[in-house]
């Protein structure tokens, strides 16, 4: 959601007339100074806040004027010592009261794939989570709005659409806190009857927001057979500790109805190790869940103490060596569970978007290297062990 937050804001610069760059190594004004830079904070853990300021610091020297916005100033202000723009809008405010007169550069053109904001905001106050007091309450944005945007960049030349959301699941509920009201069904039903050929792909989903109606729409070949899943612990009694709205049962159905809809789906998955009170029997239970769910890739995180959360204060806080040996481990596991499932994929034949250095992803998330390929563009390929990418 940073990087769409981030990716809007350069957009509507380059319109009002700013020469746009996002990455200072390669600039071309490289040696001199720019006449603004704009950090987009996050705080989604403590090391992340920290980052931020870091970059903030590293920017003061980079730049005539610094403006910090985002999910860290708007939470932590305090911590941040240039002029602060809470809102992207406030941004965008600052740059049309300098009343610059300059000629419109064209927008960047779309490579392979875009990501497509349609949710924000969350109500679940998950203990180890800051991110409802960064984003606010679940806000679904308009179905009509959505499928215009998804419309525009097909006809823009996009081969992939990346759904995604602070809760994507949960759009068109009234709350996060309410998966029965979720409507993700229609929703991908809409952009699926208004575009052609652009492939879906969803971000991270809760489990508890996918029933049997989402899985008859995901069972559509248009829909990339991937699914990343927000588990987090394979636990019961520490996703009770982490207030998930969701148990072992949600995750494990999820996963039998995603592989009954899709054949060769790639089942991914966050998890967080060393979580507060988690016991040597909590993290087996977390590698059994891996195990059992064959899951193609896991996510992990040692367990990172968010200030202003209440896990950061629970009893049991695990030992810093210990959190990073878990997550080691875990990490380990996915390895081993990844090479499995590309295993199980050699002789298939996959559909590909491949990107600027030869290299693409799979429908089912597999990353295949192909020299000559041409970026943003679709190939049947049969994977191999030559042209799979093993390290990622």
């Amino acid at each position: 959601m940073n990087f769409c937050d981030s990716g809007r804001l350069a957009a509507k610069l380059a319109q009002m007339g700013f020469t746009v760059f996002q990455d200072l190594e390669n600039a071309k004004l490289k040696g001199q100074k720019f006449d603004f830079a704009i950090c987009n904070t996050c705080c989604v853990t403590d090391l992340a806040e920290k980052k931020s300021r870091k970059k903030v610091s590293f920017l003061t020297r980079c730049a005539n004027k610094v403006l910090a916005t985002g999910c860290g100033v708007k939470v932590f202000p305090g911590n941040f010592s240039v002029q602060l723009c809470p809102e992207m809008q406030d941004v965008l405010q600052f740059f049309t009261n300098l009343k610059i007169d300059a000629k419109a550069k064209p927008a960047t053109k779309v490579r392979t794939r875009i990501f497509l904001p349609v949710q924000t905001g969350c109500e679940n106050f998950c203990t180890f989570c800051i991110v409802p007091k960064a984003r606010g309450r679940s806000v679904s944005f308009p179905l009509e709005q959505i499928v215009a945007q998804a419309v525009q960049a097909e006809h823009a030349g996009a081969k992939e659409i990346v759904l995604t959301g602070i809760n994507l699941a949960a759009w068109g509920a009234s709350q996060t806190t309410r998966p029965q009201e979720s409507k993700l069904p229609a929703l991908l039903e809409g952009i699926l009857q208004a575009t052609g050929k652009v492939r879906l792909r969803l971000s991270s989903v809760g489990s508890q927001f996918l029933r049997s109606d989402f899985f008859t729409v995901f069972a559509n070949p248009r829909i990339c057979p991937h699914l990343h899943l927000s588990i987090q612990s394979g636990s019961e009694r520490i996703l009770q500790k982490m207030n998930r709205s969701h148990g072992l049962r949600e995750i494990q159905q999820a996963a039998r109805l995603a592989r009954k809809a899709r054949k060769n789906v790639a089942l991914t998955a966050d998890f967080i190790a060393g979580f507060p009170g988690e016991s040597e029997r909590d993290f087996q239970d977390s590698c059994q869940l891996a195990r059992d769910l064959s899951l193609t890739k896991l996510h992990v995180f040692p367990f990172s103490s968010r200030s202003g959360t209440p896990a950061a204060d629970f009893p049991g806080q695990v030992e810093s060596d210990e959190k990073k040996f878990r997550a080691e481990v875990l990490r380990t596991l996915g390895e081993k569970l990844r090479k499995e499932f590309l295993e199980r994929n050699f002789g298939q034949k996959l559909q590909v978007l491949f990107e600027h250095d030869q290299t693409g992803l799979s429908e089912n998330f597999i990353r295949v290297r192909l020299p000559g390929a041409c970026e943003n563009e679709l190939q049947k390929i049969t994977l191999t062990r030559e042209n799979v990418v093993w390290d990622l």
